[in-house]
């Protein structure tokens, strides 16, 4: 699977996480001109550092964290060179969830709720798969 953008919004932590694969810079400009996303979402598009989309193929990730300062909601971009339904894909994809999970729970002062981040990884990680079969 190649240029799919899946959005999994995080409303009661102020946060929404955009998992991207095999995009291209352009790609991900226009989509974000053209979808319905929220007008914060398209605002802080730009500011995403073009080494972000320097991903090409294969099973590797970044990750970027841009801050609305107007809303205070937090952006986390994760960018996959490809997806498909293998191991190392779901791996890749949970490892940066966990990054995800860790920065968000750092800066709420929320680290130390284990309970809590079993069932956020959890609704995460299935609100992922979601967006991947809605997008196929």
């Amino acid at each position: 699977m190649k240029n799919k953008i899946i959005i999994v919004p995080i409303e009661i932590l102020k946060a929404e996480l955009e998992i991207c694969v095999g995009v291209s810079k352009d790609y991900f400009l226009k989509w974000h001109k053209t979808k319905k996303v929220t007008k914060e979402a398209k605002e802080v598009s730009d500011g995403i550092p073009d080494d972000f989309f320097s991903i090409k193929g294969g099973t590797t990730g970044l990750c970027t964290v841009i801050n609305h300062k107007k809303s205070g909601l937090n952006f986390y971009f994760i960018h996959l060179g490809d997806w498909e339904n293998s191991w190392d894909n779901l791996e890749l994809l949970v490892h940066e969830i966990i990054h995800f999970k860790n920065y968000l729970f750092e800066s709420h002062k929320i680290s130390e709720e284990q309970e809590f981040e079993s069932y956020f990884v959890e609704y995460v990680f299935k609100k992922s798969q979601n967006g991947a079969e809605q997008a196929r």
